[in-house]
């Protein structure tokens, strides 16, 4: 069979299990036990850093890069589930969602975002805000992993057609590309394409600095719930923007 018939069955299996009738409690589950469980290690490294020297922090790091690791891939999964349940159906305000994702990307890695809207319209798109924001970071995430000293996200969103919109993130850096030497192969591939499929999304790669999102447009009216999701934009280990743009430079031996 070939690698990318393997891959096919591989997402069918997946989805097959997330959208089986006992999985829910069992994904609620162990989300509710890592998030307890994230939350005692990040407590202990704050206090750990108090009272560590420059050298010992390195390591305190180490522990809440790996925490944010576990994150995102628990994340994801949650949210797939959530996703496939056509019982959870809902929509999300584009603009809205846009405005809060400028901000938290401002705030978690400091770099200027400017956002053209061509659309000319309030748009609503398939699938709750955090499942959109979570796509959307991905992108963000990829695009900032392979660029060295990114200085500017410039954002465009335009209808296709009158059932798809298109966002465009394009990464303003110098011409050097990042080294990435610890890759999530399978959250960075694979869930992103189910969770893309969950809402009737795709994703596309013009170049190395710039990636499309297709979003399936959605009626704004009273048929489906408005997603109200909270989002954390903070510093939070929770917070959707640390989990996915916050990472250590510094190396550590573990």
């Amino acid at each position: 069979m070939s690698e990318n018939g393997k891959n096919n069955d591989t997402k069918k299996t997946l989805k097959e299990f997330l959208t089986d009738k006992n999985t829910a409690e069992l994904i609620s589950s162990i989300d509710e036990n890592t998030r307890n469980c994230v939350t005692e290690i990040s407590a202990l490294c704050e206090i750990l850093e108090l009272s560590s020297n420059e050298e010992e922090r390195k390591y305190v790091k180490g522990i809440l890069e790996n925490c944010r690791r576990i994150m995102r891939q628990n994340e994801v999964i949650a949210l797939l589930s959530e996703a496939l349940n056509s019982e959870n159906t809902c929509i999300t305000e584009l603009s809205q969602l846009i405005e809060e994702l400028i901000e938290g990307i401002k705030e978690t890695t400091g770099i200027s975002v400017i956002f053209t809207d061509k659309t000319e319209a309030d748009l609503w798109i398939n699938g709750s805000k955090t499942t959109n924001l979570y796509l959307m970071l991905y992108v963000v995430r990829k695009l900032l992993r392979s660029a060295k000293n990114a200085e500017k996200l410039e954002i465009t969103s335009e209808k296709a057609d009158n059932s798809t919109v298109k966002i465009t993130l394009k990464l303003i850096s110098e011409s050097q590309q990042k080294e990435i030497k610890n890759n999530d192969e399978y959250f960075e591939k694979e869930l992103p394409q189910l969770l893309c499929e969950a809402l009737n999304a795709e994703i596309s790669e013009e170049s190395d600095s710039s990636t499309v999102i297709a979003f399936e447009t959605a009626e704004g009216d009273n048929k489906l719930k408005l997603s109200s999701n909270r989002i954390i934009i903070g510093r939070s280990i929770f917070s959707p923007y640390d989990v996915m743009l916050t990472e250590e430079e510094e190396e550590t031996d573990f």
